[in-house]
């Protein structure tokens, strides 16, 4: 965890396996509220299959997908004023 950063997840320079790691808690997160609420009458299989998809989806739309969008954004510039552009290489 970086200093100054609430969760090492959103910390610029934070290695890709945490924001993944990050963004698969989401979708343990999401799959648990969902089957609570929502598909309570679902079988098991189908269960499984909503949590194992909901992690793997949301480990890649918003750890994957974070991170690229976070070094592209930074290697334009267009972060210089945040703290995510202070710390990226020019490219």
């Amino acid at each position: 965890m970086h200093a100054g950063h609430f969760g090492g997840g959103s910390a610029p320079g934070s290695p890709l396996p945490e924001r993944m790691a990050a963004g698969a808690g989401g979708g343990v997160a999401l799959s648990l509220l969902d089957l609570t609420f929502y598909f309570i009458d679902y079988p098991a299989g189908q269960k499984l299959a909503y949590v194992v998809l909901s992690v793997l989806s949301c480990a890649l739309i918003a750890g994957l997908g974070g991170w690229a969008l976070t070094r592209a954004l930074a290697a334009t510039g267009a972060l210089a004023p945040l703290a995510a552009g202070r710390t990226a290489e020019r490219v």
